[in-house]
């Protein structure tokens, strides 16, 4: 049985339209789903073994140039690939006239959805062929299970929904319990109260006590019984200490999730600048800055053209120079905190820091696994990786971070 599905965002809709797969293809033999989704979200719904084909739609995007040739041509590529399949069902978990009028009246099948009076937007109701009066008072998980069993002739399952991602998630050498925070939203009114946020960290970690924290502000943790952590959090509450006297926006906050001395998971967030780098092991880096989502992605360096280094404000610049190439060609920026410097280099602002004095490990597990997600990296003067939590001493040796860890860096920098 084929059908499609439309919904089209925003990230947690998305989410709650999982668990309705699950029932379908538990009541369905050979079930094959596609899925119209925002091109931002298009990742999660390949997550679910149900799903045949993801084919993404930018309105978000289009509509701020739709009369563009790129627009023109994308949505033409757009609606050939929705109208290349007739379907035993079209159903509209969006409920919203865009998600009805750019997408669920173009699909070829019998299109279901819900009626006028257990919709967001009425006037979407027109466009279905079979409606369904289904309650508001209950989640919106249940609404979408309770739409997809009518649709598609299924008793409702009396158990939990089941999101049917967890294989997903689980690898072999990721068995510690970990917590991912989705703390942005796309209107303000949805904001969580920041006190809310560290409540909830504070309950959760009572729940996971044997998860240790290592931070500059706990960093006498004797060697001997450090050295035993497989997992642990690495935590600078304050990146950039003279930026935050000086009354600057350069100053950060890092959380890193380290397992098996290899950071996993690193928050970069800047609060005055309003931005965000944040990456995980397999999944990519990003950067959030506003409203607005980017995923990072590797670069080539071309080292015919001048390096863009960045360095901090202490930093000499001859003290630099003196370690790079002769005849290299090179322009510096100058910027506050590590960790600016490392999101510069991990968006490709520019193409390499380099770091010659005092840091601490907590200054660079968040920027190891941003870089690590798109082919960059942190070196130090042998070109060997940075280590975490494997000798007696945090402090880190002089590094240097590449946006790009394919070239040759040691015809580049020459230590002594």
């Amino acid at each position: 049985m084929k059908v499609f599905v439309i919904k089209t965002s925003s990230m947690g809709d998305v989410i709650h339209t999982l668990p309705a797969l699950t029932d379908a293809q538990r009541a369905i033999p050979n079930l094959s789903i596609d899925w119209v989704v925002e091109e931002n979200f298009a990742e999660i719904p390949r997550w679910h073994s149900a799903v045949n084909q993801i084919i993404p739609i930018a309105l978000r995007r289009w509509r701020k140039s739709p009369f563009s040739a790129q627009t023109k041509n994308e949505w033409k590529s757009y609606r050939t690939l929705l109208q290349a399949n007739q379907y035993d069902a079209v159903i509209d978990a969006q409920g919203l006239f865009k998600s009805a009028f750019f997408a669920t009246r173009l699909a070829n099948g019998v299109k279901h959805g819900y009626d006028c009076k257990s919709i967001r937007e009425p006037i979407a109701s027109l466009f279905y062929d079979k409606k369904y009066a289904i309650s508001y008072q209950q989640h919106a998980v249940e609404r979408i299970r309770q739409l997809f069993a009518q649709a598609l002739s299924y008793p409702l399952p009396k158990e939990k929904g089941d999101y049917g991602i967890v294989r997903h998630f689980i690898s072999a050498d990721s068995i510690e319990p970990y917590v991912i925070f989705f703390h942005s939203t796309t209107r303000d009114e949805k904001h969580w109260p920041e006190h809310e946020w560290r409540n909830l960290i504070e309950k959760l970690t009572a729940l996971f006590p044997n998860i240790p924290v290592l931070s500059e502000e706990n960093c006498n943790i004797p060697f001997e019984q450090r050295q035993t952590w497989q997992t642990y959090w690495l935590i600078d509450p304050l990146d950039g200490t003279q930026q935050f006297i000086d009354r600057t926006d350069q100053f950060s906050v890092l959380i890193t999730l380290v397992q098996n001395h290899q950071p996993v998971l690193g928050i970069i967030h800047l609060p005055i600048l309003n931005t965000t780098y944040y990456a995980m092991k397999g999944f990519g880096a990003f950067k959030q800055s506003d409203k607005e989502i980017k995923a990072l992605q590797p670069r080539k360096i071309d080292l015919t053209q001048p390096l863009k280094i960045a360095v901090g404000a202490t930093t000499s610049q001859e003290k630099v120079r003196s370690i790079l190439a002769k005849n290299l060609v090179c322009e510096f920026t100058v910027v506050g905190s590590s960790s600016l410097k490392s999101g510069l280099v991990a968006e490709g602002a520019v193409d390499c820091y380099i770091r010659l004095g005092k840091t601490g490990e907590w200054d660079t597990a968040g920027a190891e696994i941003l870089l690590a997600e798109i082919n960059g990296g942190i070196f130090d003067p042998h070109f060997q990786p940075l280590t975490y939590n494997q000798r007696e001493s945090l402090i880190n040796p002089n590094f240097v971070m590449v946006s790009d860890n394919t070239q040759n860096w040691a015809s580049v920098f020459q230590f002594n």
